[in-house]
Order: structure tokens, then C-alpha cells, then sequence
């Protein structure tokens, strides 16, 4: 059988068709085939060159150079026995290019079916589902037809069809069906890769009477094929597609019950965008021939034209009866003002509903310009709309430079910028501005400018702070849109860096943004991926039940699409597996793991590194040892394979346990004791299950040369972090009056000094601290920021490097405020004075040098989650990044429960350890109502 395949090459500016004679051989002994080239586009720089033709997967080509002086070449090809696809290369010497030919058992199957002799239904039916690895017994049968169709002309698909339709009774008895569906494919040019498609009148006759040929009770209905055709294009939302259907196949003459309202107003709005007002003459004659009123009564026309006007609200289904009355009788002369005014109040009325969105732009742009014919001033409002609706339709397919540019010239309208209309309209400014500068955003983005982008957004919400000629509910939408799309970006770069918590937390200002400024879209979208990043941090904190039943609410939640919905509810296994892990119920983490792998192939090599762990655990358990060369290829095959499984590209990294594991295993013969071998197991699993990029945060603040910006960020405990956040986030959002921004710097400022100095107040005196700090008449037990700022002048002044600066950041005079001392005590919720952003800034900027310069004296905060019968505590640390669990052997007596402080170098100093030795003096209790009260929401 001869088989073909079209090509067409941008790379080398060829196009033409490889033709191969295809038998079935010996398939240990290989096969020579005969095959032709026929060059049909050839440019001029490749005339009279040479090409070098090369093939794939062992194919062997027996003439591999030829003269592209002339356009058909014939050669033979070798191929080898294992030989299961056909492709070529075509190589110039500069430019090359692969022409895939087919699958070899698609062409050994279209062998079977054109051949009577060697048809065998039932083989070739389960040679088929192999095929297309479906079970069923119709539609792979006829997909296979299709496939077939690529390769072969017209007549020889129809026969293929018509065996499959012969042979199997099921598909007999589907067959109007079928063909109706494969029509609607062919108009598409969804079937045979569009090689028979079908793109005008005569061919879609032909075919049809093709189709119908196959079988007596074929009854092929050409009018829903092109209803379903059209249908499809609504959904992808192209309306260009949808005109040139109508046109080539006659649809308002031919196939007129394909018609409906909406796509009368789409080929009415061609016709006026054509400049064809005869051509709205025929279609509305066409259209409505079966419903004219021969009986015209010019009167009730006007009043009818003069009540619609009257309506306030959009009235399409009013101006649809004018227009049938106008259409019907020319000499009213109010066709083009009627057809305008129906185009406009349609696109009015269902600019937002899914059906019309996407065809809205062309109904305001020919309202425009029959409006503008007829110097109607609305003619500017309707062009508006068309670009901003238009600019929208652009902006959520993702085509952001087209996208930008509509709403640029929406702007340009709405300002009169070319003198064209008589007023300009500032108001209406409001939503191409804000998706003019989140398309701009996105662009950079899309090319890894994030933090141009956010640069961008910060410039475009300055400019229209105080822009006078918008309201101030404009300004606050376009403010707090671009706010949210800045915070947005500002997230996935967190996100990059395995910082979840403040990803999650600049969502949510994101998503209350983007509601402030009305894009409930953008809101709903930014919540669900916040709903993932919950989900995240979820496993981060080692909630493995709880990230298994919120994956579950994601993949049960039809706001995400299929995919990412699969991969939801395969981690919510790997979560339940994660979570008897935990439990030490390995056996049943197996199970979970093994139900993963007969589920989905996306996720079995992560799934198998947890089968590996737990076999190795389970071996601990029982208190057998693994051979450790063997399990250590097995595992590092498993992770050369894996792949990113996670939503959000969260990655794990088992090493660690896999490693202790095997060492455990050894040191269960011996007599340590076990329940510190099992702590230690605990805390590997913890470890482990921590993403990598936490984990390898740890040592780079090795790094010496670190800046001092990141070391505010990254070593700071939580809770002051999470302020210093909140206020960066806050001012961003902030234009006007400041004055709720700065009380919470006044906030974060007493709460810093509170941590700092209990640490070191306590580290240096013990229990008397605050003893020393206050004088006779001053309460110990709220000790206010002057009293805390003393320990900069105190003999625990030594414990603090830096202490003149900080007592000298503290004391000098800062804007309206003796210092900052007398900032917090006079800022409060009562403070009645304006703050302009000049005095925030400011005030920022001491507050932020306080931290900057104290911050190698700031502690960590642990928190302490339990104690084993060894006397070691595990412990949790509260920071942005790096570990999350530790040991401690201590001497010291903790509560469970409870928070305490210790140096941040007992970390940094140490090689990434499991188990560390504090002393006594380094663990200082947290008691400070001001810390205390906010850590738990840090758990």
C-alpha cells in the first residue's frame, strides 16, 4: 500500500509530500521499502542546492544527498526489524528539519483493512484498541480511520470507513451518528489532520453523498454537522472562524435553521464592518423572509423607534422588532441608526454572558461605525468598548501584547488623544488602565521579570494616587487592582524561594485587592492558588491529615482544571502514606503507597521513594539489616528518574532519612538506647519531609557575605518577620494618609525591643531583669518602650553589640516626634494628626535601621513539642526558612508547650546536625505577654 504525509517546514521555507510503499515483512530480517520526495514550495536560496536526507531510529536511506534542482526524487529505505516509527531529516547544512511519517503498526493495520485478504475483523478490532490503548469497541475504530486518513487520499479513507462500518454491528447501528460527528471534524479540520478538510459549499455536498453511499441507511444531516461546527468555534471563543463558515458554506441560504439570533448578529455586524450596507439589506432579507409583515405602518414604526429610545436599560429584544420592520421596508431610511442601536444594546446587554462575550468586540465595533456615519456621539463610547472588550478577551487567552495594545487605543479613545470627538471622558479610564498595566506585568513575568514587573505596577499606581480628573472610587479601584496583581507576583517569588508562609499571606492581600478593585475573576483565581500554598504549608508544619483532606477539597473542586485536580488527590495519598509514616504504621503506608502506583504513572517514582523508606523502616521494626549497597542503587536509581510532582513544584529530598535508616538499622544491634534511636528516626522523617528548599537554606547563611538585607529577612524570629511583612505590604496599598501604616511600624518597633530585651535581660541578670531596668514607681509588669530601651545604657549592655548606635537610633529626633520613643508613645489608635508618606518614610526607614543593626543579637524562638524518655526535647524553630525540627539535650528543665529563646549562632555554627547540646544558660523561657500571645498563631 502506498502511504503520504504532507510537510511544511518554516525552518527551511519547504513544503511537499513523502510518499513510501508499505508492506508487511519478515520482522526479524527488516524490510526495504520504496519511497518518493515531491518538493512543492522550494525557496529560491535552496534552488539548485543540495540536501542531505538522513534516517531515524535506524533507518538507513539509500540515496542520501539530492540535487534540489528538481522536484520529485525517488529512494529506498531501509528498515530495521525492531523498526516501530518512519521519519526522515532533511538537512541543508544549515537549517534541518524531521518529517515524521507514521507509526508502522498504524500503517500494518491500514495494510489488514484495505486488504481483503488478510482482513480479519476480530484480530484487527484488538490490534486497534492495542493501537489506541482503548477497550471499547467503537470510537477507536473510528479515530484509527481517521489516523489513517493522514496518509492516505480521499477514496481510500471513505473505503477504510466503510469496512469499519460493514464489519462491526455496534458501529452500524452508531453510524448517523459517527458520520454526522466526523462531518462536523472535517469542517474543523479536526480529522485526517486536516488533510480532507472541508472548506466550501460543493465539497461539503460531495461529502456528504459520499457519506451517504456507504449504506442504505445512511441519513446524513449536512445543517447539524455545521450547527455542531459552529457550536465548537463558540466555545473557543473564535468568531473569524465562525464568519468564514458562514460564507463558505451559505449558511443563512443554505442551511438556515443553522441560524440562531447570535449568529445573526455576528454576520450582521460583518456586514456593517465590510462596509456593505447592501449586504445588511440581503441578510436581513434573508433572515427574516419567512416573517415579514406585508402590511408596514410607518407611524407605529417611529413610535416604536422613539419608545426603544426612551428605555434606559438596554433593549436588544426591542430593537430586533425595529430592525425586522426596517429591514422589510427599505424606504424608512433608518436601517443603518436601527441596526446600530440593535448591535449596541446586544453587546450592552450581554457583555458579560459566556455565550456572547467573545463576539461583543465586533457588535460595539460596527454600532461605532454606522453610529459614526451618522455623526451620533456614541459613536466614541462604542469604539471605547470595542477595544476595552476586546483588550479583555485578549487578556484571559493570555495574549498580553495584544491585549495591551487594545487597551491602549481604549485609552487613547476615552481621552480623546487624535482630536476626533468633541469631549474626552476620564472616567471611563478605569478598567483599561488597570488590565493595561496587568498585561504589561504579566508580560515581564511570563519572560522571569518579576521584580521589573512589580517595579512597573508600584510606577503605574503612583501616577494615578492623586490623578485629579478620576473620582476617588476610580483611583481606589485602579489602586488596588494593581496592588493585587503586584502582590500576586510578589508571591510567586516567594514562591521560588520556599518562602510558603509569606506566599500565603501576600495572596490574601492580593485577593482582597483585586475585590476592592472589582476583579472578582482575578480574586477567585489568586484564591485558589492561595488554597494551594495552605496546602503546602500544611505539609511543611507536618499536618499530613489535614494537607490530605484539604488536597481532596482541591481535587473535588471543579474551579481547577482536570490535570492539576488529578494531582491533588494522588497527593492526598502520598500525604495519608506520609502520615502513618509518621505514625510508625508502616505497613499500612505500603499499602496507601502501592494503591498510588496502580492509580497514576505521574506520581509512582515519588510514591516509590516512600516505598523504599518504609521498607526500610519496616526492616528496622523488626529489627532486620538491609543490605545497604544494594538499597542505596535502588534509591538513587528511583531519584534520577523522578520527576517534579507537586502543584507547585514542591520538591523532597529522602536522602537524609534514607541514610539514617541504614545507620540505625546497624546501631539497633548495639545497646543505645532505643528510644533515642527512635527519636532520631523522628526527627530524619520530619526532616525529610520538609520541602528541599527549606532544607537548603540552612547552609547558605553559612555564607559570610550574605547581605545584611536578606539576614533581616531570613534570621529574624517569626513574629517580628511577619510584621516587617505586613507593613511592606501595607504601604503599598497606602496613598494619602499614612497614619494606620505607622502605628504599625510604632507596633513592631515596642514588640522587637519586648523580644530583645527579655532575651538578653534575663541571659544577663536571670529572673531580676526587670528589676534592673525599672525605677521605684514604675511597673514591672508592662515595662513600656522607654523602660525597655534602657538596657542600651545598662550593664546588659554588654550582651548587645552595637549599643551606642541602637541607644542613638532610639533617642534622635525624628519628623514632627522628639524621637522614636515619643513616636510609639503618642502614636496610638487615638492619635488624631495626618502622616504624609514622606514622615512614614522616614520613620520607616529608623525603625528598619534599628533591625538592620541589631539584628546579629536577635534570638530564635523554639518551641518545645515533646520530651523522650532519653531526656532529649524535640523542638521546633520559628523562622522564615531552613530546618524546622531539631533535637535538644539540655540540662535545663522545658515545659512542653511552651516557647523559649536561644542563640541563633548554636545554629549557624553547627554542620547541619540532628542533635544539638545547649546549655542551660542559652534556653531563656518566653513569658513576655506581647510575644507569647502571637506564637501560637505561628504553630
Amino acid at each position: 500500500m502506498e502511504y503520504s504525509r504532507k510537510f511544511s517546514t518554516d525552518e527551511l521555507g519547504l513544503s511537499g509530500m513523502f510518499f513510501v510503499e508499505y508492506y508487511i515483512g519478515e520482522s526479524d530480517a527488516g524490510r526495504y521499502l520504496d519511497a518518493t520526495l515531491e518538493l512543492t514550495d522550494l525557496p529560491s536560496k535552496l534552488r539548485g542546492e543540495k540536501l542531505h536526507i538522513e534516517g531515524g531510529d535506524g533507518i538507513r536511506v539509500s540515496r542520501s544527498i539530492i540535487e534540489t534542482s528538481a522536484d520529485r526524487f525517488e529512494f529506498e529505505l531501509y528498515l530495521p526489524p525492531d523498526c516501530s516509527s518512519i521519519s526522515i531529516r532533511l538537512d541543508s547544512g544549515e537549517e534541518a528539519y524531521c518529517v515524521d511519517i507514521a507509526d508502522t503498526r498504524l500503517l500494518s493495520l491500514g495494510n489488514e483493512i484495505l486488504q481483503d485478504d488478510v482482513f480479519n475483523p476480530t484480530e484487527f478490532k484488538t490490534g486497534v484498541q492495542a493501537y489506541r490503548r482503548e477497550n471499547t469497541d467503537i470510537w477507536p475504530l473510528v479515530d484509527f480511520a481517521c489516523s489513517l486518513g493522514e496518509l492516505v487520499p480521499f477514496d481510500t479513507y471513505l473505503s477504510s470507513l466503510e469496512k469499519i462500518i460493514t464489519s462491526y454491528p455496534r458501529v452500524r447501528n452508531e453510524m448517523n451518528n459517527i458520520l454526522e460527528t466526523l462531518l462536523k471534524r472535517l469542517i474543523l479540520g479536526e480529522c485526517c489532520d486536516g488533510r480532507h478538510e472541508i472548506s466550501e459549499l460543493s465539497t461539503l455536498e460531495t461529502t456528504v453523498e459520499a457519506f451517504s453511499s456507504i449504506d442504505d441507511r445512511a441519513q446524513i444531516d449536512a445543517s447539524l454537522s455545521i450547527k455542531y461546527a459552529v457550536d465548537a468555534l463558540h466555545k473557543r471563543q473564535e468568531p473569524d472562524q465562525i464568519i468564514d463558515l458562514v460564507f463558505e458554506f451559505n449558511i443563512v441560504e443554505s442551511h438556515h435553521d443553522v441560524m440562531t439570533d447570535k449568529l445573526f448578529h455576528l454576520v450582521l455586524a460583518e456586514e456593517v464592518l465590510r462596509q456593505s450596507e447592501s449586504g445588511v439589506q440581503n441578510l436581513l432579507d434573508r433572515y427574516f423572509k419567512n416573517e415579514i409583515d406585508s402590511e408596514f405602518d410607518q407611524d407605529e414604526f417611529q413610535n416604536a423607534v422613539k419608545d426603544a429610545k426612551a428605555v434606559d436599560e438596554p433593549n436588544p429584544a426591542d430593537w430586533f422588532e425595529i430592525v425586522k420592520s426596517a429591514g422589510s421596508n427599505p424606504g424608512t431610511g433608518s436601517l443603518k441608526f436601527t441596526v446600530a442601536n440593535l448591535l449596541f444594546n446586544t453587546a450592552e446587554a450581554y457583555n458579560d454572558v459566556d455565550g456572547y462575550y467573545h463576539i461583543t468586540p465586533q457588535l460595539y465595533a460596527a454600532a461605532g461605525a454606522w453610529y459614526d456615519e451618522l455623526d451620533i456621539a456614541i459613536s466614541q463610547r462604542a469604539l471605547f468598548d470595542h477595544h476595552t472588550r476586546k483588550g479583555l478577551l485578549h487578556y484571559h487567552e493570555t495574549e498580553l501584547n495584544d491585549a495591551s495594545g487594545e487597551m491602549e487605543r481604549a485609552i487613547e479613545t476615552a481621552t480623546n488623544v487624535s482630536g476626533e470627538y468633541e469631549n474626552a471622558y476620564p472616567e471611563w479610564l478605569t478598567t483599561p488602565v488597570i488590565y493595561k498595566a496587568l498585561a504589561d506585568a504579566r508580560t515581564l513575568t511570563a519572560e522571569g521579570r518579576r521584580e521589573d514587573a512589580a517595579e512597573l505596577l508600584k510606577q503605574r499606581g503612583q501616577v494615578f494616587e492623586d490623578f485629579g480628573s478620576l473620582s476617588e472610587d476610580s483611583i481606589q479601584r485602579i489602586t488596588s487592582a494593581i496592588g493585587g496583581e503586584r502582590f500576586r507576583i510578589l508571591s510567586d517569588k516567594f514562591l521560588n524561594n520556599g518562602e510558603y508562609e509569606r506566599a500565603e499571606e501576600v495572596l490574601g492581600k492580593a485577593i482582597g485587592l483585586f475585590k476592592e478593585g472589582g476583579l472578582e475573576r482575578a480574586g477567585d483565581n489568586t484564591l485558589n492558588k492561595k488554597k494551594e500554598v495552605s496546602v503546602v504549608i500544611e505539609e511543611v508544619n507536618g499536618n499530613f491529615t489535614e494537607a490530605a483532606a484539604s488536597h481532596d477539597q482541591i481535587s473535588e473542586n471543579d474551579h481547577y482544571n482536570k490535570s492539576k485536580r488529578n494531582v491533588h488527590e494522588i497527593r492526598a495519598q502520598i500525604c495519608r502514606a506520609k502520615a502513618q509514616t509518621i505514625d510508625g504504621n508502616y505497613e499500612i503506608a505500603l499499602e496507601r503507597i502501592r494503591e498510588i502506583n496502580r492509580q497514576s504513572d505521574e506520581l509512582q517514582q515519588d510514591a516509590l521513594d516512600l516505598g523504599i523508606l518504609n521498607q526500610l523502616l519496616l526492616s528496622y521494626e523488626n529489627g532486620e539489616v538491609t543490605n545497604a549497597k544494594r538499597a542505596l542503587e535502588k534509591f538513587t536509581t528511583s531519584n534520577q528518574n523522578k520527576t517534579p510532582s507537586h502543584p507547585l513544584g514542591v520538591d523532597y529530598d529522602y536522602t537524609e532519612l534514607f541514610v539514617v535508616v541504614l545507620a540505625l538499622q546497624r546501631l539497633n544491634q548495639t545497646d543505645l538506647p532505643e528510644d533515642l534511636l527512635r527519636s532520631l528516626i523522628q526527627l530524619s522523617i520530619n526532616r525529610s519531609f520538609t520541602p528541599r528548599q527549606n532544607q537548603q537554606f540552612v547552609q547558605e547563611t553559612y555564607l559570610e557575605d550574605i547581605s545584611i538585607d536578606r539576614l533581616w529577612r531570613e534570621r529574624l524570629p517569626s513574629p517580628v518577620l511577619s510584621r516587617v511583612e505586613e507593613i511592606q505590604l501595607e504601604q503599598a496599598s497606602t496613598a494619602g494618609n499614612y497614619k494606620s501604616v505607622t502605628l504599625l511600624l510604632a507596633e513592631l518597633l515596642e514588640f522587637y525591643l519586648a523580644l530583645l530585651v527579655e532575651f538578653h535581660g534575663k541571659h544577663y541578670w536571670g529572673d531580676t531583669w526587670r528589676s534592673e531596668l525599672v525605677t521605684e514607681d514604675e511597673d514591672e509588669e508592662n515595662l513600656s518602650i522607654g523602660v525597655l530601651s534602657r538596657i542600651f545604657t545598662s550593664d546588659a549592655a554588654t550582651e548587645i553589640q552595637n549599643t551606642d548606635e541602637l541607644d542613638s537610633i532610639l533617642t534622635a529626633d525624628i519628623a514632627e516626634f522628639a524621637n522614636l520613643i515619643d513616636m510609639r508613645n503618642k502614636l496610638d489608635h487615638a492619635y488624631t494628626g495626618h502622616i504624609d508618606q514622606d514622615t512614614f518614610e522616614s520613620i520607616r526607614e529608623r525603625v528598619f535601621e534599628l533591625l538592620r543593626s541589631s539584628v546579629g543579637d536577635a534570638p530564635l524562638a523554639v518551641s518545645i513539642q515533646d520530651k523522650n524518655l532519653a531526656g532529649v526535647y524535640t523542638a521546633r524553630i520559628h523562622w522564615w526558612r531552613g530546618l524546622r525540627h531539631i533535637l535538644i539535650n539540655t540540662e535545663a528543665e522545658l515545659n512542653v508547650g511552651s516557647y523559649y529563646y536561644m542563640p541563633l549562632e548554636i545554629i549557624q555554627e553547627s554542620d547541619d546536625q540532628v542533635l544539638y547540646s545547649i546549655g542551660e544558660e542559652d534556653l531563656v523561657l518566653v513569658e513576655d505577654s506581647r510575644i507569647t500571645d502571637q506564637m501560637p498563631e505561628l504553630d
